[in-house]
């Protein structure tokens, strides 16, 4: 699901999955070209909401809505 943006990045809804297995939703940027089901990496925080820059080396990735 893609939003719009300008420049080099685009924003996409996706969705992930925290270390609890709950499921969460979310939009973030992504590049252009970015389609329904490619993975893209994203941020989260302690309890596995979405944020704007890695707080420690923990990184993750998320499959846009769509993904199989």
């Amino acid at each position: 699901m893609r939003f719009g943006g300008t420049g080099d990045t685009v924003w996409v809804g996706v969705r992930w999955t925290t270390a609890d297995g709950a499921t969460q939703v979310g939009r973030t940027k992504a590049e252009p070209g970015t389609a329904e089901g490619d993975r893209v990496t994203v941020w989260t925080d302690r309890t596995g909401a979405l944020a704007s820059e890695a707080a420690n080396s923990r990184t993750g990735t998320v499959n846009l809505p769509g993904a199989s």
